[in-house]
């Protein structure tokens, strides 16, 4: 079984209104897995997700191993240690992905948490805002980042 899995272990679920509704998604086989996320690479950027062999021996592959040398000063190195909390390659990474710009920063889970802010200040039910929720969810699979941002800039909002 493949699933599709963010570096940083974020887990692809359902978004099917049915009985799998926020279940991971399975896939038998490798092309299947790989054919699922090129479709969620067409609305995210390219290298947040990767697919992942379940029950395989061993640390899933996060990419390819590049070694670089980096001279810092004493200071810097106490820093990086002290941020890094003894995984200087976790953070390294890390950082890296948070800084390649704005398109991946982009987080469908904190688009939801602005959804839920702004709902909740409008004095939105419980009911109504889970049906918001249910409703922006599940299109995040049928509209890119680019189309929803035009979608937004030809709007009257």
């Amino acid at each position: 079984m493949f699933v599709i899995r963010g570096r940083d272990g974020q887990i692809c679920t359902s978004t099917a209104m049915d009985e799998t509704f926020g279940e991971e998604i399975q896939h038998e086989t490798r092309q299947q897995a790989e054919d699922e996320l090129k479709e969620l690479e067409r609305s995210l950027p390219k290298g947040l997700f990767s697919v992942v062999e379940l029950n395989k021996v061993g640390r899933p592959s996060l990419g390819i191993t590049k070694k670089i040398s980096v001279t810092l000063s004493e200071e810097n190195w106490e820093w990086l240690d002290e941020k890094a909390a003894g995984n200087r390659s976790k953070f390294v990474r890390q950082t890296i992905l948070n800084s390649l710009g704005n398109e991946s920063e982009w987080d469908n889970y904190a688009c939801l948490g602005y959804a839920i802010k702004g709902a909740e200040k409008l004095g939105y039910s419980q009911d109504k805002i889970q049906k918001l929720v249910n409703a922006i969810y599940s299109g995040f699979d049928m509209t890119s980042v680019p189309e929803a941002n035009k979608i937004y800039r030809e709007s009257e909002y």
